[in-house]
């Protein structure tokens, strides 16, 4: 809804992030995917709408200033660890969100493969988001995850027996891929340099407390 209404134009997309038009203003953010540019004018419009309310006006360089310097968590958030490895992690938990980190992925990258390390939270689409991920990938790993949140309670991954199935389905078809059940052990399988860590947000914070450890 929001980019149909030609509230932003002139939006490119690049290896540094995003550029693009809003409110006769230029924007630059590091920010990456056309996904991130829905969040930001909804974000945009709603300071917009508070200013007007609340008969204050927005400084157009603290706000430029604002979104070049925005970092998200989990949304194609790139960082090495200790060992200077990268890592991109996206938090996509279902397959609109996985087709949004797959469109990115072939925009920026269109000739190349990744490396995956997956966990799916119980009871979401795992298999049309992995269908998905097969497009872009050149090993996947398939682990689990099981974390306790206050207020939310006890979240785990699907049942290992149910993915491990799928994923011995997928072998027949030459894919490389594999289930490792500790994801530790899943994480340190991985030899190259990048990993596209995604699935699940609740296993994004499990799996960068231990990437940052002094163990990883």
């Amino acid at each position: 809804k929001w980019l149909d209404d030609d509230l932003v134009t002139d939006i490119k997309l690049n290896r540094n992030g995003l550029t693009f038009k809003y409110d006769n203003q230029n924007f630059q953010t590091k920010l990456k995917g056309l996904f991130q540019i829905e969040n930001l004018l909804q974000a945009l419009e709603t300071i917009k709408l508070v200013s007007i309310r609340d008969s204050f006006e927005i400084n157009p360089d603290k706000l430029n200033y604002s979104v070049e310097n925005l970092e998200i968590f989990g949304r194609f958030y790139e960082f090495k660890n200790k060992n200077s490895r990268i890592f991109l992690y996206d938090g996509a938990h279902n397959p609109q969100k996985m087709k949004g980190l797959i469109s990115t992925l072939k925009s920026l990258h269109p000739d190349q493969k990744f490396s995956f390390l997956l966990a799916f939270k119980d009871g979401k689409d795992y298999k049309q988001m992995l269908e998905m991920v097969l497009e872009v990938s050149d090993k996947i790993v398939v682990t689990d995850f099981k974390v306790s949140v206050k207020g939310f309670g006890i979240n785990h991954s699907i049942d290992s027996g149910e993915i491990n199935q799928l994923v011995k389905k997928l072998q027949t078809r030459g894919v490389d891929i594999e289930y490792i059940r500790d994801y530790k052990k899943a994480i340190e399988s991985f030899d190259k340099e990048k990993l596209v860590v995604t699935g699940s947000l609740y296993f994004l914070v499990q799996a960068y407390k231990f990437l940052n450890s002094d163990i990883s």
